[in-house]
């Protein structure tokens, strides 16, 4: 029975603490849904304060006469047209109203549900009836008066064609009158004017060929000296392509040299021993990676450099390397380990080259290795 009894209270505790666990992540849901509520109820509010209440749609003509006439004659009767005749004048609104939700609609906003006189929620079957609740007639309220909005909006947009068609009309036929007007002044007195301002721009002209001479003579020096220098860079370009076609021979030939390294140690290469004097080596950079082949081989080639070749070679470069592991680093990687990437570990140098193969250690591998990373000891 005691055991029972502890037992009981075990299971209680467990059912307790996650009771407990649920009801904080409950909360969290809870008061991420007010947030939201609250978000949406001021949106509503503020998309309710920019639109305009929906009124019944109405139209009217406004009449804006022009007189169309002949101008020929002074006893001429003028011949008004109305330029806006196709121009519903309703689409004017000088002072819209707009919508004045307070605190009573913000609380229609909250009421999801239908109440009856008790405040009540009344069930449509199983759940509680929300079609004819106070924030659906709220909504919908406004979506009438939107979609009205939209509709005037689309009906303005439709009359600007219209009334830009009267303007530039209208602008035709008063630059037409200008032009008339102008030619009552005279002939001779435009001949006159038109003399004048001609003989003012020769005068201009005149005044300007000098310095323009002067900028034509300046803009071919320019000109040479842009050939010059599309000479110039021609030759750069040439140069550029004898270095990039010497690195490309020189990458062919190391290729070379390692599939003869790879394939006849005898004639290529000599492989790399573990009983030299030299076990180990100073620490330091001491080279970097030229080449990687991460299929079924995992190996990279090295460059070494001078002081390392001295280091394994000994100072007449006549002794064979010894078996030795370094690291790889990559300068400006952050990586778990910092800018180290992996390791390896020599397996044969190239004869008369500064270049070493080396199995790529798996088991130390950061990422994978690439061409330009750096070879240190430690």
């Amino acid at each position: 029975m005691n055991k029972a009894l502890h037992a009981f209270i075990y299971l209680f505790l467990v059912l307790a603490g996650a009771a407990l666990w649920f009801e904080f992540q409950l909360n969290d849901k809870r008061a991420e849904l007010k947030d939201r509520n609250r978000m949406q109820e001021d949106f509503i509010m503020e998309v309710a304060r920019l639109t305009e209440e929906a009124a019944d749609a109405s139209s009217a003509t406004v009449e804006v006469e022009f007189d169309n006439g002949a101008h020929d004659s002074p006893d001429a009767m003028p011949d008004m047209e109305n330029v806006l005749d196709k121009y519903d004048a309703g689409l004017e609104k000088a002072v819209p109203s707009y919508f004045k939700w307070g605190d009573m609609e913000r609380e229609g906003l909250r009421e999801v549900y239908v109440l009856d006189g008790e405040g009540n929620v009344v069930m449509d079957g199983s759940d509680p009836k929300t079609a004819g609740s106070r924030e659906e007639q709220l909504l919908a309220k406004l979506k009438k008066a939107l979609e009205a909005q939209k509709e005037s909006l689309a009906k303005t947009r439709a009359a600007l064609p219209y009334l830009r068609g009267q303007v530039e009309y209208v602008a035709k036929k008063s630059n037409e009158l200008k032009k008339e007007l102008r030619d009552l002044h005279g002939e001779n007195e435009d001949l006159a004017k038109a003399k004048e301002e001609a003989d003012k721009k020769c005068a201009e002209a005149e005044g300007q060929l000098p310095p323009l001479k002067q900028q034509i003579e300046s803009l071919n020096n320019e000109l040479v000296s842009v050939r010059d220098e599309v000479v110039t860079a021609k030759d750069e370009t040439e140069a550029v392509k004898e270095e990039l076609a010497k690195e490309k021979k020189n990458n062919e030939q190391l290729k070379k040299l390692l599939r003869d390294a790879l394939t006849s140690a005898a004639t290529a290469g000599v492989r790399a021993q573990a009983s030299q004097a030299v076990a180990s080596i100073t620490a330091g950079e001491k080279g970097r990676v030229i080449e990687v082949e991460s299929g079924d081989e995992m190996f990279a080639v090295i460059e070494l450099n001078a002081d390392a070749l001295k280091e394994l070679k000994g100072p007449e470069l006549n002794r064979p390397i010894a078996v030795q592991e370094l690291g790889v680093r990559r300068p400006g990687y952050n990586g778990p380990a910092g800018d180290f990437v992996g390791k390896v570990r020599i397996r044969q140098e190239i004869a008369g080259k500064p270049y070493v193969v080396c199995d790529i250690l798996s088991n130390w591998s950061q990422t994978a290795i690439q061409p330009g990373d750096a070879i240190f000891a430690d």
